[in-house]
């Protein structure tokens, strides 16, 4: 069989000849690349496994040295960008309302048809991306997208979308979750675990310095005030490093936190390694958050970020009584060093398995620090001036008093000191508070959309 294909279809059917022929070439040539392939003028390139394998030609047999010396670097994140994501992108969709639907549809729709035919939508994702992808990569991602749109929306396979097709495909597309958010996930799942295993060694840091219960309340206001101070420089470091680095940050501090907690000595290193621990935090739930709110819509928010809380949740369901468990069997301050281990394995695996979704824009926009910290002032202005927000900031305020003060002050020490409950104990009743949390997010993430 010839390693090349010199087979000149018309441009209109392009995409689909091409896969076609890859899938009976495959068929037959089990050793073949994967699709989908990477069209350029009438030569066929591929893209190696999962997408993620630079672009190279095939030959029979090997990749020839010329062919390689041509063949582009990989593509930015946008190669690798989802459907919905490419679609939103290009359709420039924020709200999704039907009076945005219908503009950006007659924006599309270049000879005024009441249908998108395949060269309109060709010509809209290519205004769209250019810029955002390398040149030499841009054609073939705007066929690439362009053909799978046209094939997800032409549900009465005319070759053309109509307006209802459009709007019927793109709210179905918003309403779906984006797989890049189960890494997320994964990452505060162990975290709340690590968290978790901490609980029950509170009470037992308290009897071991002999603090009184105002120092013990000021220890755990230190992680509350260093949440609130490090929430300005959080947002200035996601927009000026990206998300996936804030993440990978706040889970080193954390970790580097719990090793102080197990050396820990009195009340002055105590409040210190809590400080650090809520600084770590802040810049950790800054990244996932708006890591996963920027690969969410208005459809589907509530439910892309009901499985990331959830997974923290579920998290201190378990981490508890593994954590009671732990103290018994290893002691308090063996099991304060393993914690911080574990957040440091969590950084590592973060940094490897979690994608950045900072727009290439943003990191045009926020070149230096200062410069982001003057945008991060200029968009919380106006929302200090809106009551709405007023009132949704007081009602948080005042739930995290009371999860400060009750749950995370006087419930310790009441199950330590008035009922005596031994670690292990205590870890489960933190155990069975998480697991209602857990039980309560999805209907409650539901009822929000």
């Amino acid at each position: 069989m010839s390693g090349r294909i010199h087979f000149r279809p018309s441009a209109a059917r392009l995409p689909h000849v091409a896969q076609r022929v890859v899938l009976v070439r495959c068929s037959l040539r089990p050793s073949l690349p994967p699709w989908p392939p990477k069209v350029i003028a009438t030569r066929y390139r591929w893209l190696g496994p999962c997408s993620r394998s630079p672009l190279r030609s095939w030959t029979r047999g090997k990749t020839s040295s010329a062919s390689s010396a041509r063949a582009p670097k990989r593509g930015p994140p946008m190669e690798r960008m989802p459907l919905a994501q490419g679609v939103f992108s290009a359709m420039r969709l924020n709200t999704f309302s039907e009076e945005e639907l219908r503009a950006r549809f007659d924006e599309a729709d270049r000879n005024g048809s009441g249908q998108l035919e395949l060269q309109e939508i060709v010509e809209t994702v290519r205004e769209a991306h250019r810029g955002r992808v390398e040149d030499e990569m841009l054609e073939g991602h705007v066929e690439r997208m362009s053909s799978a749109m046209l094939t997800r929306f032409d549900r009465d396979k005319d070759e053309r979308i109509s307006y209802d097709e459009f709007r019927d495909g793109v709210r179905e597309l918003a309403e779906q979750r984006d797989g890049r958010m189960w890494p997320i996930a994964g990452s505060m799942l162990a975290s709340g675990m690590s968290v978790g295993i901490v609980i029950p060694a509170m009470p037992m840091l308290v009897q071991y310095l002999g603090l009184s219960q105002a120092e013990f309340g000021s220890a755990v206001s230190a992680f509350g005030l260093s949440k609130l101070l490090a929430n300005f420089p959080a947002a200035v470091a996601v927009d000026t490093h990206g998300r996936r680095a804030a993440m990978v940050f706040g889970l080193v501090v954390v970790g580097w936190s719990f090793i102080g907690l197990g050396l820990a000595d009195s009340l002055g290193h105590l409040i210190a390694a809590r400080f650090l621990t809520g600084t770590g935090a802040s810049f950790m739930m800054a990244g996932a958050t708006l890591a996963v709110a920027e690969i969410s819509t208005p459809l589907n928010r509530a439910r892309m970020l009901a499985p990331v809380m959830t997974a923290f949740s579920a998290g201190t369901v378990l981490g508890p009584a593994l954590g009671g468990w732990l103290i018994g069997s290893m002691g308090l301050s063996p099991t304060l060093f393993a914690v911080g281990g574990l957040f440091f394995l969590n950084a590592a695996v973060t940094r490897l398995r979690i994608e950045e979704t900072r727009p290439a824009n943003a990191a045009a926009a926020a070149r230096t620090a200062v410069d982001a910290a003057r945008a991060t002032l200029a968009q919380w202005a106006p929302l200090w001036r809106m009551p709405e927000l007023r009132s949704a900031f007081a009602v948080n305020g005042a739930y995290w008093i009371a999860v400060a003060g009750g749950n995370m002050t006087m419930l310790p020490l009441l199950l330590a000191g008035h009922f005596g409950l031994a670690p292990a104990e205590i870890g489960t009743v933190f155990a069975v508070q998480g697991a209602i949390t857990v039980a309560c997010a999805g209907p409650t993430a539901w009822l929000a959309d």
